[in-house]
């Protein structure tokens, strides 16, 4: 996916984690940083994102 954005020159704006990996984030503040890291490693220059918890 970032080569073929790099090849069109456009820029990756969002990104959805698979659900799986969404529902255990939502339990997991932890894995929710690693996340945010790894997006961050990729696109330094990415703007900050949320991923909208629920809390039972």
């Amino acid at each position: 996916m970032l080569l073929f954005t790099y090849v069109e020159c456009v820029r990756v704006t969002r990104v959805k984690t698979h659900t799986a990996l969404y529902n255990t984030a939502a339990k997991d503040a932890g894995l929710v940083d690693e996340i945010a890291e790894a997006i961050y490693k990729v696109d330094g220059n990415a703007k900050k994102t949320a991923i909208a918890l629920k809390f039972r």
